[in-house]
């Protein structure tokens, strides 16, 4: 018999647990790897991916983190997002607001790769002038 998926939290609880996991170091050691701390909270990744796993797969939760603006919320989306429910729009408006290496990092290796709809914009996308498209 299989399981129910995990009804996710709402955005404000979600949130609340990522910043329960805050550690005042982890956010200032990220400028050390290139990372922009101005809208983070200090998260590990491994606490990260054990949130998501704890939620599963949520495509308007993924969303709602992602225009929250805070780095690990974003993170966070990479992971929860749906793949094969990705609208075009979501996938283009995401890859404007990349301001790392990291958010296009864990979005390409746990969400675009697995995201059909982003395959057929891979050629397109080499070609664009942003740095992290």
């Amino acid at each position: 018999m299989r399981r129910a998926p995990p009804t996710p939290p709402a955005l404000d609880a979600t949130l609340a647990a990522l910043r329960a996991l805050a550690d005042p170091a982890v956010h200032a050691g990220l400028t050390r790897y290139g990372i922009p701390n101005a809208r983070a909270i200090g998260v590990r990744m491994a606490d990260i991916q054990a949130l998501a796993k704890s939620f599963g797969r949520h495509q308007p939760l993924a969303e709602a983190l992602w225009d929250s603006e805070i780095y690990e919320a974003r993170l966070l989306a990479a992971f929860v997002a749906e793949p094969g429910a990705l609208p075009p729009a979501t996938l283009e408006r995401w890859l404007l607001d990349l301001d790392s290496w990291a958010i296009c990092d864990t979005l390409c290796f746990h969400l675009l790769d697995r995201a059909p709809e982003a395959w057929d914009h891979v050629v397109a996308w080499a070609h664009r002038p942003e740095e992290l498209v």
